[in-house]
């Protein structure tokens, strides 16, 4: 059981400000905030460096469960201290059972999303299951309404339709180079999806939650809607990259969604500080080099990123401050997954705790994800993770996992 833990002398990365103080955390829970704390039990001193919310990731998908182990343990190191990914189960009791079989080698908590089927028709929602994921064939499908009416939960969508994406990829035939994939998955599709989404929401007053926006159009499109209740993520490559970085990587950026210009890079940072796009999400796939090496189209999308989301935000800093990343990745999330009291640094809050170092940087060159590589290879950071703080207990020091620290089934 987690005992009583101090991190002295931190900065702390508070919902508005940063201040210099203590923390301590007893039984998991956060119990004091303040300028000096007197106490016992484990220290930590944290001289100056800063302290923030464990960051909330809802953004997991896996093919098998045995795979989250690896992965947890590397997103561990970015910061990362709570996934809720889609479960491959569609039926309560499957669900259930693979949640359990996931939770068995995960550091990390998890939660689950539980997927719905047009062919199967709407299925009870699992007691365990944070809520419903639509994919964006469903989301486009007439269908789509069943899932709807009374959704008690949020329910997640990936926002573009796959058969417009098929048919404009038609149009490009055989010889359509890696860098056609921005203009098959065109802003113009993707400013469909959230329109469709949005509607959505306000015919059903049902809470959605976009999986991925990623152009100034789109973020645009939510400034504007006025939809309280629909709430969008940008991923970080989204914040990071744009077509150059294609230019230069070739099949390796190629994600969803693709990699755009410049101007749409800076909207989507101003939409987070404005608190128009709610979450940053790393946008974690497991694809293996040696499927991500395939010639386009047949490379798969996406690729490993968690490992490395707290560092490589920091060079977004400070332009935009740590209150407003901390939010972006960690209480928006976990407020829209309904993981109460995660995501903040806040007296009876959970004490997911990371400690980062943002008075060095390093260039990226270590990679623990099993997918063995990473396209921000050779990017420099704006800071290194020193330590993790999982439930009240010590997780992850330096470089290294601590072993016999677990996450929790959320």
């Amino acid at each position: 059981m987690p005992g009583t833990l101090t991190v002295r002398r931190a900065r702390l990365v508070l919902r508005d400000r940063v201040v210099l103080g203590d923390l301590a955390v007893e039984d998991g829970v956060i119990a004091r905030i303040a300028p000096r704390i007197e106490g016992g039990g484990e220290e930590i001193d944290a001289d100056g460096r800063l302290l923030l919310p464990g960051a909330v990731d809802l953004d997991w998908r896996f093919e098998r469960p045995d795979e989250l182990g690896p992965r947890t343990r590397a997103a561990l190191r970015g910061g990362v201290t709570t996934i809720v990914a889609a479960g491959l189960a569609e039926d309560r009791e499957a669900l259930a059972e693979e949640h359990d079989l996931a939770g068995g080698d995960v550091v990390t908590h998890l939660g689950i999303w539980q997927r719905a089927s047009a062919e199967r028709g709407r299925l009870p929602l699992a007691e365990r299951a944070r809520g419903w994921l639509l994919d964006g064939g469903l989301l486009h499908d007439e269908r789509v309404d069943d899932w709807l009416v009374g959704a008690e939960r949020v329910v997640v969508v990936d926002p573009v339709d796959p058969r417009r994406l098929q048919s404009r990829a038609v149009v490009y035939g055989d010889h359509a180079d890696v860098l056609d994939h921005a203009r098959i998955c065109d802003v113009d599709s993707a400013v469909a999806g959230v329109s469709r989404a949005l509607d959505l929401a306000r015919r059903h007053g049902a809470r959605l939650h976009l999986l991925h926006v990623g152009s100034a159009e789109e973020a645009e499109l939510l400034a504007t809607a006025n939809v309280p209740r629909v709430t969008a993520a940008v991923r970080m490559h989204s914040l990071l990259l744009d077509e150059q970085d294609t230019a230069e990587l070739r099949e390796r950026a190629v994600t969803e969604p693709p990699l755009r210009r410049a101007r749409h890079r800076e909207a989507l940072a101003e939409a987070v500080r404005a608190g128009h796009v709610d979450v940053v999400a790393p946008g974690d796939r497991h694809v293996p080099y040696k499927h991500k090496s395939q010639p386009w189209p047949a490379t798969p999308v996406g690729g490993p990123a968690a490992e490395w989301l707290v560092p490589l935000l920091a060079t977004c800093v400070p332009a935009t401050p740590w209150p407003v990343l901390a939010r972006a990745m960690a209480e928006e999330p976990a407020r829209i997954a309904g993981l109460t009291r995660k995501g903040r640094l806040e007296v009876g809050w959970d004490a997911d705790l990371v400690l980062f170092d943002d008075r060095v940087g390093a260039e990226i060159e270590t990679i623990h994800s099993p997918s063995g590589w990473s396209v921000y290879a050779g990017r420099a950071t704006g800071g290194r993770v020193d330590l993790v703080v999982l439930g009240g207990r010590v997780a992850l020091r330096g470089d290294e996992v601590v072993g016999g620290v677990w996450g929790d089934l959320v």
